[in-house]
């Protein structure tokens, strides 16, 4: 039975958004899919009691003050973004905007958030510099790539706002699990006997199931 909570989820087209829409409609709260336009055209329409989406364009900030898409929203999962892309401006477009039009339109919205969420990467902290002295929310960020350095960049804009959104910021490592494509290739190979790993073997990586 519906709870009456609402969660506003972006990125629920993706891997690990799917996943959470699937997890909060079974708890019984409602899930409102944030969608770009682009993406809207390519998916069937959402229906049902416990799903709808809202379309807005983040090039345009009034867009997402003006669809509503915020209205008696409890929570706020901010999951879009981009992991591929050619150059820092790229990789801005798709992580830092969309994070600072959201947090904008709910510093002005004065509804009943109880929560935003958003989910960066452990690309944003950097790696550690050894096996020994893992990085923990002390330490200071080292991102040492374009991807890394948008999303350390989407966390200051949320934290910026802190003292006018209540927020949890997430750094999952890399995530692995149904509908993800980026590790089939991987697992592929292993069910042949076959392991290629593109570093030295006292390289280690930070892996969670979705």
């Amino acid at each position: 039975m519906a709870n009456g909570r609402l969660a506003v989820v972006t990125g629920s087209r993706g891997f690990i958004g799917s996943h959470l829409v699937e997890t909060l409609v079974a708890q019984g709260i409602r899930v409102r899919r944030l969608i770009r336009a682009e993406t809207a055209q390519q998916l069937p329409a959402i229906s049902g009691g416990a799903i709808e989406q809202v379309v807005v364009d983040y090039d345009d900030a009034r867009t997402v003050q003006r669809s509503g898409v915020l209205d008696d929203a409890d929570y706020v999962f901010h999951l879009a973004g981009v992991t591929k892309g050619v150059s820092q401006r790229e990789f801005d477009a798709g992580n830092v905007v969309p994070a600072k039009r959201l947090v904008d339109a709910l510093a002005g919205h004065g509804g009943p958030l109880t929560r935003f969420v958003l989910v960066s990467s452990q690309a944003a902290a950097g790696p550690a510099r050894a096996l020994d002295t893992p990085r923990d929310e002390s330490a200071p960020a080292e991102p040492i790539e374009e991807y890394g350095r948008s999303k350390l960049e989407a966390e200051r804009i949320v934290v910026a706002a802190g003292d006018r959104v209540q927020f949890t910021i997430l750094r999952p490592s890399a995530v692995y699990g149904p509908r993800d494509r980026d590790f089939l290739t991987i697992f592929k190979q292993a069910r042949h006997g076959i392991g290629l790993y593109p570093a030295s073997r006292d390289r280690y990586l930070s892996l969670i199931h979705v």
